[in-house]
């Protein structure tokens, strides 16, 4: 019975070969755990990263209210179901103070490339600007049209590149895993869950304000 759906099908297919992978890497990539690596950097810029989360918070939370209330107070009027297609705009864009912030996040608390960071960040960030077009354009009837589409295989081709970057294993096999990441994402989960995502920037958001900084690592002395 579980496999007559395509969505847990896909998400089982996903999960099994990422663990298939991990478990034939490379043994070059054992190199990721070695204890000689520099430890990173605490966060170069907490102060921006707090301000993505407040910008984010702010504008998220107005869209929030804007989806479900504009209707009675909005400028623009219309019914409930225009009220949304602006709040879901509005979320949308606040997604993108939320995409910087995490990405100032990862880069100061883990040993990750920035290209492996703003890659994604980008990607995701075009994405939900696609669903914000998309959502000016139609009369938010929920058909499927082209920049939905676009706006979900943008955000999983973040996914898959973040998923692909962040696992130990060959090139070949990371192609394979962050293509499978993408495509499950785009088909299965994406057209529908794309739209629901923009409402938790205002969790995003607080979650960025209340980060503590990570304090320094000091290196451990070289014993001859």
């Amino acid at each position: 019975m579980t496999f007559t759906s395509p969505f847990v099908s896909g998400l089982i297919a996903l999960v099994g070969l990422v663990i298939a992978a991990v478990l034939r890497r490379a043994p070059s990539t054992r190199a990721w755990t070695n204890s000689r690596v520099p430890a990173r950097q605490p966060h170069p810029r907490p102060r921006a990263a707090r301000l993505a989360g407040i910008a984010a918070l702010l504008v998220g939370s107005l869209g929030v209210a804007w989806a479900f209330t504009g209707e009675a107070w909005s400028p623009l009027g219309g019914n409930s179901t225009t009220a949304m297609r602006h709040g879901i705009v509005v979320l949308s864009l606040s997604t993108l103070p939320a995409l910087v912030g995490l990405g100032l996040v990862a880069i100061g608390r883990f040993s990750v490339k920035r290209r492996d960071v703003w890659i994604p960040v980008s990607a995701a960030g075009v994405g939900f600007c696609l669903l914000a077009l998309d959502y000016l354009v139609t009369t938010g009837s929920g058909d499927i049209g082209p920049l939905w589409v676009a706006a979900a295989a943008s955000i999983g081709v973040a996914l898959g590149w973040a998923v692909a970057a962040c696992t130990p294993i060959s090139l070949a096999l990371r192609i394979a895993v962050g293509a499978a990441t993408a495509a499950t994402y785009t088909v299965l989960m994406g057209i529908t869950l794309t739209p629901m995502l923009v409402f938790s920037t205002p969790i995003v958001g607080l979650l960025l304000i209340i980060t503590r900084r990570r304090r320094a690592v000091s290196a451990a002395p070289v014993v001859a």
